[in-house]
């Protein structure tokens, strides 16, 4: 049987919701329902989905060799020392990191997004996350607090690539009192 598919990023999102709610601890949980590595009938080994956390600072050059490294770690692969670890300029590593992203990654996840809001680097590094899914077609899933959701909006492009779930607090009342007495 032969499949033909569309490189795109258009099933991308987020996940936003409050400090403390347990966004990463579910993340976690569904990733190892997935299972680990899988071999598909290529050559190349596929990692569902990568669970990588933004840098503080907001520096894109630390997030892509962050993506290397996960990636080397997952499938035992070299590509970090093959790139020369942190030698490699921006562009070098962006082109390296969609291809790798294209053959091995799922689902990309980054963790701790709102350090984009709060950094003056921080819409550099979401315009080469934009530029990444651009280039490889790997989805990406945006994981942080509420303060993200201002940022996300600013421009159409941002916008279309983050719509997703947002939790908030419950209110107390007959459905909270259900899921209290279901767990």
């Amino acid at each position: 049987m032969e499949y033909h598919g569309v490189i795109t990023g258009a099933t991308s999102g987020s996940f936003i919701g409050p400090s403390g709610v347990g966004k990463s601890t579910c993340l976690l949980k569904a990733v190892k329902l997935l299972g680990g590595v899988i071999e598909p009938y290529t050559c190349h080994k596929v990692v569902p989905a990568l669970l990588i956390n933004c840098p503080f600072d907001a520096n894109y050059k630390g997030l892509l060799c962050q993506i290397v490294v996960a990636v080397d770690e997952a499938l035992g692969t070299t590509y970090y020392e093959s790139i020369g670890g942190h030698r490699a300029n921006s562009q070098q590593l962006l082109g390296l990191v969609a291809q790798i992203c294209h053959l091995h990654i799922g689902t990309l996840i980054v963790d701790e997004i709102q350090f984009v809001v709060e950094h003056r680097a921080g819409k550099q590094l979401y315009m080469m996350l934009v530029q990444l899914v651009n280039m490889s077609g790997v989805s990406i899933l945006f994981v942080g607090t509420p303060e993200c959701t201002d940022f996300f909006t600013q421009a159409p492009q941002m916008a279309r690539r983050s719509v997703g779930i947002q939790y908030g607090p419950m209110q107390y009342n007959a459905d909270f009192c259900k899921l209290c007495s279901v767990l």
